[in-house]
């Protein structure tokens, strides 16, 4: 599928930082893809320097931004936790206490393995 896009598709394949997208796995694909050797070297390079451009201009912003992006994560776990914890306390307040007393709790039907015990 990738090898319509050629060199092209390559550059961007290597660019990208997914997982396995990086520099070995991108000449990899391009062996498998058929691009001759220099094609794949150059199209690995030219991803790699415009991946490692982003990094070094970009690095600031992806590190504040993370930093906040986890300040507003822990707070909504926290917040789903505490939540989770108040709702289980009202329901177990409006829950009807089981009294051991109550015949009809204790009026179970028989289960398969006592019918299977009676004949």
């Amino acid at each position: 599928r990738m090898a319509r896009y050629g060199a092209t598709g390559l550059i961007v394949f290597v660019i990208f930082p997914f997982w396995s997208t990086g520099a070995v796995v991108g000449a990899v694909v391009g062996y498998l893809i058929g691009l001759p050797t220099w094609l794949s070297l150059t199209s690995v390079t030219v991803g790699n320097l415009f991946a490692i451009s982003a990094w070094i201009l970009f690095y600031d912003r992806l590190s504040n931004w993370n930093e906040e992006a986890a300040h507003i994560t822990l707070g909504i776990i926290v917040a789903i936790i505490v939540i989770g914890f108040i709702a289980a306390r009202i329901r177990s307040a409006f829950t009807p206490k089981i009294d051991a007393t109550d015949k009809k709790l204790e009026e179970t039907p028989p289960s398969d393995s006592d019918v299977q015990n009676e004949e």
